[in-house]
């Protein structure tokens, strides 16, 4: 017993020596702490955060949307915009990223707890001058009943918590759907009907993305938002201009639907969709009914679009190791030719006579090109033939395969005495030109003239090479911006753009008549980025170059508005179903056929198939409709 007495004894003196020692007066209040939250979007970051008569808050941690005053302020408060600072931290990381968005309005409140959309909803229907800050506090209390009313709120959503600490989905609706107002002048404080309107719109879109999930969840909520706002909100303003926001993968799975009303009776991909196969590379015939499709290691496909339904021709190289990236149809004179890049076999050739433009009596490997057969790489390819009339009497000026064979740099070669009803034989000898240029040459593009080729050389980005004399010349070279990695690089007939797919996205380039790559803009995307089996982003101009498409791999299908090539804008997704929602299929190529009013679109799609589109607006946004007019 005595043990244990003295125990307390001594318990209780380091107590009493431990409660002195932290203050000279044990019984004086702990100082009362002026906190206020900001919250938009989602939390707001290094804001300039004042009371009414002026005094400023500090953020003591600049990853938390905590701002502190160091005495009792004068209510109301307003976050703003702190010069080009102040950011919405979308991805709720705590630091600024390309997911980002600038911090451009004004928000209010009346109380020590938050500052949101909300708050600043009250105060604003409640008669409030924003410059001595003063408002009607009869009204500020009717409308909080209304927003109860409304909304199905409670004193806590409204005044006390962040739309994401309130874990409610009514407080996360409704902050997103002022946030949405205000950013497309549709904002009206006093009309709670019209607010109401938005907000069952954007509720819909709340339980359409979140079945399965926990509806209280505010956090999951905001995820969905952030696509929603990057659709339907192209004027948000990001960190990193013409970046792409993520989109979580748990929506890739309802955007195909819900985006691109993409249905059963528009998918090729039924009878034509086998394990073996890998769509790399899609080249149609003059009628668009037939699909050459360079299919990896199963060689080369022939789909007949007319019948929706089914392969009706495979041919392949037996070699083992073969793998088909690319492909090129064009018809000659007495035969049609189909070029496949092999990124293991150099160029495998398939031929079949020219008797019918719509079916396919026989495709028979009819030779190959190999420059050395221990290092024939071919990645893309591009055919040049200054006369087109295959009837014509004259022989053809020029007819060339222009070739991207990595290590082995550039290859031009002759093509114009082959047929390919019979055998073709044709080697290293068959280049037009001897010497290499490149070291890691991936894509090659043409110029609208047919003399100049544009190359990606990866780390030494792209260059232009004067091909119409009797050696190549290159003329200009630049690096991308950002030293990204050159991978893919297309052009096209009817614009002097240039569009090279990087290791972070898309850059835009103008050439001059120089030949000089004049940069204009970037947009980062979300796809997988090249590696060893040669992703490359494809993309392709409409005829009109406002819309650019763009095969995103693993980030499905994106569509760039490109009216202002120094400004591009996301206008178009779609998300094609895998085995696996969290890895979705990749989209590998694309081909928009134009003909009038009629814009089909045709995706080469991994695992889902070859898909066709009747319209090509139907992957586009609601205020981008017009985009292909």
């Amino acid at each position: 017993m005595l043990k244990i007495y003295m125990f307390k004894i001594l318990l209780l003196t380091f107590i009493s020596i431990s409660f002195f020692s932290c203050s000279d007066d044990p019984l004086a209040p702990v100082p009362p702490v002026y906190n206020v939250k900001v919250y938009a979007l989602a939390p707001v970051l290094e804001a300039r955060v004042e009371d009414a008569s002026g005094k400023l808050a500090f953020q003591t941690n600049l990853s938390k949307n905590i701002y502190t005053f160091s005495s009792k302020p004068k209510l109301p408060i307003k976050a703003l915009s702190n010069g080009s600072s102040a950011y919405i931290d979308v991805d709720y990381d705590g630091k600024k990223t390309a997911n980002d968005v600038v911090f451009d309005e004004i928000l209010y409140t009346n109380s020590l707890d938050v500052a949101s959309e909300i708050t600043t909803l009250l105060l604003a229907s409640s008669e409030l001058n924003s410059s001595n800050m003063e408002f009607n506090q009869t009204h500020y209390d009717q409308n909080i009943a209304k927003l109860k009313n409304y909304f199905n709120l409670n004193n806590s959503d409204i005044l006390e918590k962040t739309p994401y600490d309130a874990s409610s989905k009514n407080a996360s609706i409704l902050s997103d759907t002022i946030f949405l107002e205000l950013r497309l002048n549709d904002f009206n404080a006093s009309d709670y009907d019209g607010l109401k309107n938005r907000f069952n719109f954007i509720e819909t879109f709340f339980t359409s993305h979140l079945l399965g999930l926990d509806v209280n969840s505010s956090a999951k909520y905001h995820a969905n938002l952030e696509a929603l706002e990057m659709i339907d909100a192209s004027f948000l303003k990001r960190i990193e201009p013409n970046s792409m926001p993520f989109i979580h993968s748990f929506l890739n799975s309802t955007y195909t639907n819900d985006i691109t009303n993409i249905n059963d009776s528009s998918k090729l991909s039924n009878l034509y969709n086998d394990d073996n196969l890998a769509y790399w590379g899609m080249s149609l015939d003059k009628t668009n009914n037939l699909a050459y499709i360079a299919s990896g290691k199963d060689g080369l496909d022939v789909v007949d679009i007319a019948s929706a339904s089914a392969k009706i021709a495979n041919a392949k190289d037996t070699n083992d190791s073969s793998f088909s990236n690319e492909v090129i149809y064009t018809d000659k004179k007495v035969s049609r030719c189909i070029f496949v890049a092999d990124q293991e076999r150099g160029i495998n050739i398939f031929g079949t006579p020219l008797n019918s433009l719509t079916t396919v009596d026989s495709l028979t490997l009819r030779g190959a090109y190999r420059d050395d057969i221990n290092a024939s790489i071919s990645y893309d390819m591009e055919y040049i033939r200054t006369n087109t009339d295959i009837n014509s009497s004259s022989s053809f000026n020029l007819e060339r395969l222009v070739v991207a064979q990595g290590v082995l740099g550039l290859r031009v070669i002759d093509v114009k005495d082959i047929e390919c009803n019979t055998s073709v034989s044709f080697n290293a000898d068959d280049s037009v030109f001897k010497q290499s240029i490149g070291s890691d040459v991936r894509s090659v593009a043409v110029s609208s003239n047919g003399k100049v080729v544009y190359i990606t050389d990866g780390v030494n980005g792209i260059k232009s090479i004067d091909i119409s004399g009797s050696s190549a010349i290159e003329l200009n070279s630049t690096v991308l911006n950002g030293n990204e990695i050159a991978y893919d690089v297309h052009s096209t007939p009817h614009s002097n753009s240039i569009y090279v797919s990087s290791s972070k996205g898309v850059q835009l380039f103008q050439s001059d008549d120089n030949s000089k790559m004049l940069f204009q803009s970037y947009y980062h995307t979300e796809g997988a980025r090249a590696n060893d089996l040669g992703e490359n982003l494809k993309v392709q101009l409409s005829s009109n170059s406002k819309a650019l498409f763009i095969a995103d791999i693993s980030g499905g299908l994106k569509v760039l508005d490109i009216s202002n090539s120094k400004e591009p804008q996301l206008c178009g997704v779609a998300y094609f179903r895998g085995a696996n929602i969290q890895q979705p299929s990749s989209v590998r190529d694309i081909k928009l056929v134009e003909n009038g009013s009629t814009k089909e679109l045709f995706i080469a799609n991994d695992s889902v198939g070859l898909i066709k589109l009747d319209d090509a607006r139907s992957v586009l946004f609601n205020h981008c409709k017009n985009l292909l007019d």
